[in-house]
């Protein structure tokens, strides 16, 4: 892997994980103070998922080990917390499938995609984007907030479709790039 292992844009990223085991042990108390310690550590780690690439960026840190974490810790932050509101909010077990559904296919493609071009791709901003939303969703079901409820399921929709979308686009133009660089070699090319 390419790029520094221990940043502090890596260190953020690894923290919002450690962050979902108070989140949950507040969360199952089912108390107004346990909620808002679960509401508090939630927004701290959207504002850990906000600082990872903003410091990577600012310090040059940018590594292949960052580009896994990131869009790694909001994945199973997200998962074990929707999971969780399923059983204490009624949070929809179907749109947990299509969450679970779109991240699986997208580390597929990631994968297969490092497997041929040995390329770890980056999150992209529909994929940050969809991450937004979904946090805004949770938040609403921790503080309970129904009225909120269908507009935000909508947008967080919207946003799983826009970026399996997006994430297809980008696989497909990296196959291409490697299909047509392949042909360019000197040993396919021949002269005639």
């Amino acid at each position: 892997m390419k790029g520094p292992y221990f940043t502090i844009s890596n260190l953020l990223s690894i923290s919002r994980i450690f962050l979902v085991i108070p989140i949950v042990l507040f969360l199952r108390q089912q108390t107004a103070i346990g909620n808002y310690f679960a509401l508090s550590l939630s927004i701290l780690a959207c504002l850990t998922d906000f600082l990872d690439g903003m410091l990577a960026r600012k310090l040059n840190q940018i590594s292949d080990l960052g580009k896994i974490l990131d869009p790694l810790a909001d994945k199973i932050a997200i998962l074990i917390v929707t999971l969780l509101l399923i059983f204490l909010r009624n949070f929809p077990a179907w749109l947990f499938m299509i969450i679970i559904v779109r991240d699986l296919a997208i580390m597929a493609g990631g994968l297969f995609i490092v497997g041929k071009q040995k390329v770890i791709l980056q999150s992209n901003w529909y994929g940050k984007f969809t991450s937004g939303a979904l946090a805004l969703t949770i938040l609403a079901y921790i503080l309970d907030f129904k009225a909120s409820y269908p507009w935000l399921i909508g947008v967080s929709v919207i946003m799983l479709i826009l970026s399996s979308i997006s994430y297809t686009l980008v696989f497909i133009r990296k196959l291409q790039e490697k299909r047509a660089s392949s042909q360019l070699q000197p040993e396919n090319m021949v002269i005639k």
